[in-house]
């Protein structure tokens, strides 16, 4: 623009940068609406997050595994029902566990009850979504092998006899409860038993659920009774005349 002192001309280049000026407050006016609807939009996303995690609440983490040395009745009794739920569905049918490995008398031992549940409780720790991926190889190649090994070293051994599928070492009762239920399912069985030894049969809920029935009561007993020691000789070992031991 040439440069000319008069108003006129100074005026009209006044207009010229009031334009230019016009059309800057348009655009940050524009840029100011549109920050605005952004900020509108993020408080909104803000605020249903946070409704989001009001409502799930925290993460809960994994329980630590149970001490059965000093829980209650009422935790026993919830860890009894968890340990013979993940066997019948998670355990023995995903691992091919079979009888010889699983015993049907596991429950009647508590060195197997213990290590069972400490399975059990790796194996629900390893599946968690936060938890590192090692843990579950660990699992399969260390802790699984080591709990199988562990109850097979839990079964009492008297000479060349010791807990097999159908008969427990250590008591004339559970061997009872034991012929009894192979009696009641022998048409159901027997067509499986032509083809595999009760030992390689899986170790499925019907062959250890009475010892294990028998197995719960009596813990839980044992738990609520104000005489513990006195209660605990009542699942003893059976002398070979049926009489109790003293």
């Amino acid at each position: 623009m040439i440069n000319d002192p008069s108003p006129l001309a100074q005026i009209a280049e006044l207009g010229v940068h009031l334009q230019r000026l016009s059309g800057r407050l348009d655009q940050l006016d524009d840029d100011h609406n549109d920050i605005a609807e952004l900020v509108h939009q993020l408080a909104k996303g803000t605020a249903d997050i946070r409704q989001a995690l009001t409502a799930n609440g925290p993460p809960q983490p994994t329980p630590p595994p149970p001490c059965w040395a000093s829980m209650s009745a009422e935790r026993a009794a919830v860890e009894w029902d968890a340990l013979a739920d993940w066997l019948e569905h998670t355990f023995v049918p995903w691992y091919d566990i079979t009888r010889n490995q699983l015993p049907d008398c596991w429950a009647l031992h508590r060195p197997a009850v213990i290590e069972l549940s400490w399975l059990h409780h790796t194996h629900r720790a390893a599946h968690q979504p936060d938890a590192l991926p090692h843990l579950l190889a660990q699992w399969h190649t260390e802790w699984k092998p080591a709990v199988l090994q562990s109850i097979t070293d839990a079964i009492p051994r008297r000479g060349s006899r010791t807990c097999t599928p159908g008969y427990h070492l250590a008591s004339d009762t559970d061997r009872t409860i034991s012929r009894g239920r192979t009696a009641a399912s022998a048409g159901r069985d027997v067509e499986r038993a032509l083809r595999v030894s009760p030992a390689e049969q899986p170790a499925e809920r019907q062959y250890w659920n009475p010892h294990f029935n028998h197995a719960r009561e009596m813990d839980l007993a044992r738990r609520l009774s104000p005489e513990p020691t006195a209660l605990a000789r009542t699942d003893r070992p059976m002398r070979q005349g049926g009489a109790g031991a003293p």
